[in-house]
Formats: C-alpha cells, structure tokens, sequence
C-alpha cells in the first residue's frame, strides 16, 4: 500500500467511526478498539486501546466534547466533563497505548448524556506526499441506572431542487443509531446514509431524490440500534 492510499484508508475509518459504536478498526497502520464508550452507572472510568502495527511512530491526539444537535445538526464543544488520558502520545512500531477516559462528576439526571472522542493523527511531513492524517471521532455515552428507551418520530418535506429534508425526532431517554437509511419516492431512491439521534434532539438530513411530490409521500427503510426504520411518511407541502 503506498503512502497516499494509507492515508485515505484512515480517512475511511474516520467517517465510519461517526456511525460505528462498538467493536474496532483498522487503517494503514493504527488499530483502535472499541469503537465507542459507554459508562452505565457507578463508572467513573473507561479505556480504549489505540495500536500502531507500522514500521514507523504514530503521533495521536486525544480530545474530548460536549455532543449536541441543535437545529438538526451535529454541534461539538470542547468540555472537561470528560477527559482522556494522555491527552497526546508518540506510539512506537509494534507498540499499543491505552487511553483513558475520565469522567470529572457523576452524571445527573435521568435521560443519558452524550460525548465524543476526537482521535488525531500527528502526521510527519514527507517532501512530495499527501498528508492525509487519522480523524476519528467516537461516541461516549454516560447511561444513567434506568436507561429508558428512544423514541423517534420521523416527517419530511420538500426543500427544493430535488431535495428532501428528513427530520427524526427523539423524545426518549435513550440514543437511536440508524445505519443504512434510505429513502425512495416515485421509483427514485437515495443513496445510503445514516446516523445518531440523541435523546430529546432532532437530526436533520438533507437527501438528493428525484421525483419528489410536494404532496406526496416518501418511504424511509433502513437498520438501526432501536430496531431501525420501515415507514411512509407524508411530506407536509411546505417547499
């Protein structure tokens, strides 16, 4: 593999951890496991382990935010609720360093609270290559005793330009992961996207689909952590 097409293998990795919550991945050189955190109750601490299966070192920084979805939208804001444990570290060949994250206070509150876990790359520049580095972000979530469940109402309306704004909404306790989404209208069906809905938020997906019916409908199928998602859904006209 040349140095390029490792690079954008970890690019890869990157955008799969903004779904994945679990398990672990590898890229290039650099193995990190699991793919997510999660603290149910009494826990005050988590790790992951981040492995460099390369010939040469790997430069990581570790970073922690605050996770919400104002407006639809992902929004991230750097926090010290939690912390991670060493903050920046130089990974020799053959070697693993294992992170910690810290919780600073018990979580509050009974609906769960979300985070996420910001893993970057160091890249060492290289005269005549592309630098493309590890970005990976991971989801933390502080589970309270009674964890609940997600509630997700979906509605749709056209945006314009061959364009449907997907929103689901969750009035549960709990995260709904969503993987694989599509939604099809008059025979045209979107490409697969998908994604987290944090407990009493909204996330918002704007979707290219051709044929869409001010007045009609649109059919979401996909899988999910809460059972995923086979409905009709009605646009509302609005344009």
């Amino acid at each position: 593999m040349t140095a390029i097409s490792r690079r954008l293998a970890l690019i890869a990795v990157a955008w799969a951890g903004l779904c994945l919550g679990a398990g672990g991945a590898r890229a290039g050189g650099l193995e990190v496991a699991p793919l997510g955190v999660d603290f149910v109750a009494g826990q005050m601490a988590q790790t992951l382990t981040v492995a460099n299966r390369a010939t040469t070192p790997a430069t990581i920084q570790v970073r922690t935010f605050d996770w919400s979805q104002p407006g639809g939208t992902d929004r991230l804001v750097p926090t010290d609720a939690v912390v991670a444990s060493p903050p920046i570290v130089t990974i020799p060949p053959g070697r693993e360093q294992v992170i910690r994250v810290l919780l600073r206070r018990p979580p509050a509150g009974g609906a769960e609270k979300s985070y996420r876990l910001m893993i970057d790359e160091i890249p060492v520049p290289v005269p005549g290559q592309i630098n493309l580095a590890l970005h990976l972000s991971l989801p933390i979530f502080l589970v309270p005793a009674a964890p609940g469940q997600a509630r997700v109402a979906w509605s749709a309306r056209p945006a314009g330009g061959g364009v449907v704004e997907l929103a689901a909404r969750n009035d549960g306790t709990r995260h709904a992961k969503f993987d694989s989404l599509t939604v099809a209208a008059a025979g045209a069906a979107s490409t697969a996207f998908g994604g987290y809905v944090l407990p009493g938020q909204e996330k918002r997906w704007r979707i290219p689909l051709r044929g869409v019916d001010r007045g009609g409908q649109v059919t979401l199928r996909g899988s999910g952590g809460q059972g995923g998602a086979d409905v009709t859904i009605a646009l509302d006209g609005r344009p």
